[in-house]
């Protein structure tokens, strides 16, 4: 299907956010099967727009359909005839939560094979040790697909992800289930574009909640299931392949190290306090994309140099948590090395000028390792991916922030 994109600027954070939403809910409700409000939005915000909107208009606008899971999947039917398609559509478009709602509707309208396969394509999409991976496999899980069917679709199953079992085990163990003592993690919220939230985020907000997920922090399952119940089925289903009960040693060790950094986040990011102005004048580089313009002398804004800080600080624990997989990349021919930085390459465009810089420094392993590093990251958010863009092709800004402790 072609597709044209309109209002493409971001306006979180702006005046004219809720109005300009308003206008984007006006255009679907007057051409309805040609125009989708699409986003960083939520379904408070729509509301919110919506009612102003209708406080003004002789005819009245309704929210998006992308609100209601039925009349979205109704809409996508209308439109496309192949099961799996329509799935991925659904999928894609609805601003619900990944709830048992949905797993319902899901279950209800799509056979368990078209439901297997998508979720098969969505595993394989990802490593299995990366937030992308953790974001499907929670998602599926919260719709109230079965524990044991992920284990046979991600590591039992020959024709599945053939994924090794104790990463797998770990990644699962690593989320936060329903425990009996309240976890500092979960009075956090990381999302972004909470469904029933009314207030815009600013950019500032949105990466610093990118940031939280990147580093680890997760949202409380909705699944039913509770962390004894999950390790009594990873027992059943993987306890032959790896030691389980190590591994629940290894992730209660690491929550309980989570805890100071959480809140260093939360006090960086989450309170965007109106009555707390920061005067931009001060610095040269003010905005996400001005990144790319950065040279030496130039002042950045305290969030966005928080940002590049704590991607720097990403990068140097996946190269000491990876050393073997950073050491066979140093012993590899200028060629193979070459090759893995274009494989691991999925996110961003990287200009020529920056690919003629590497092929000239690929033994620089130093410098190559935090490249490839930054290129590991599941930049598939937008506030991630440009800070991540903007970074790698700006390698004065690389070298001065990866390599020098700014002043």
């Amino acid at each position: 299907m072609d597709k044209v994109s309109v209002f493409e600027a971001k306006t979180q954070g702006e005046p004219f956010h809720i109005p300009l939403l308003a206008i984007a809910c006006l255009i679907e409700s007057r051409f309805p099967q040609h125009a989708m409000v699409y986003g960083d939005l939520s379904i408070g915000q729509m509301e919110k727009a919506v009612k102003w909107a209708n406080s003004i208009l002789k005819k009245p606008i309704e929210l998006t359909e992308r609100a209601d899971n039925e009349k979205l999947l109704m809409r996508i039917k209308q439109v496309l005839k192949d099961e799996a398609a329509a799935l991925e559509a659904l999928m894609n478009l609805t601003m619900r939560e990944q709830d048992m709602e949905l797993g319902k509707l899901v279950r209800m309208h799509f056979s368990s094979e078209t439901i297997a396969a998508y979720y098969l394509s969505q595993f394989k999409k990802h490593k299995i040790v990366t937030y992308g991976f953790s974001t499907v496999l929670s998602n599926y899980l919260n719709k109230g697909f079965s524990l044991e069917g992920a284990c046979e679709l991600c590591v039992l199953d020959p024709d599945g992800c053939n994924f090794d079992a104790q990463k797998f085990a770990k990644s699962v163990l690593s989320m936060q289930w329903a425990i009996h003592e309240t976890n500092p993690v979960d009075l956090i919220s990381t999302k972004i574009n909470a469904s029933d939230s009314d207030k815009p985020k600013t950019v500032n907000s949105m990466l610093g909640k990118t940031l939280l997920q990147m580093a680890g922090f997760r949202e409380e399952m909705k699944s039913n299931l509770s962390f004894e119940e999950v390790v009594r089925i990873l027992c059943n289903q993987l306890g032959h392949l790896c030691n389980i009960d190590l591994l629940v040693d290894e992730v209660n060790e690491k929550d309980r190290n989570l805890t100071n950094l959480l809140e260093d986040f939360h006090t960086k990011f989450d309170n965007d306090s109106e009555g707390e102005v920061v005067n931009r004048i001060r610095y040269t580089i003010t905005a996400v994309e001005d990144l790319i313009l950065w040279k030496p002398g130039d002042t950045i804004h305290p969030s966005l140099e928080e940002g590049i800080t704590k991607v720097k600080e990403f990068v140097e624990k996946l190269l000491e948590r990876d050393k073997d997989f950073f050491e066979d990349f140093q012993n590899m021919t200028e060629n193979d090395k070459m090759r893995k930085l274009i494989q691991f390459n999925r996110f961003f465009y990287i200009h020529k000028r920056v690919w003629d810089e590497v092929a000239l420094n690929l033994n620089d392993s130093r410098r190559m390792h935090k490249i490839l590093g930054v290129l590991s990251i599941q930049a598939d958010e937008i506030n991630i991916n440009k800070l991540c863009k903007y970074l790698v092709n700006n390698q004065a800004l690389f070298q001065a922030y990866f390599f020098v402790t700014p002043v």
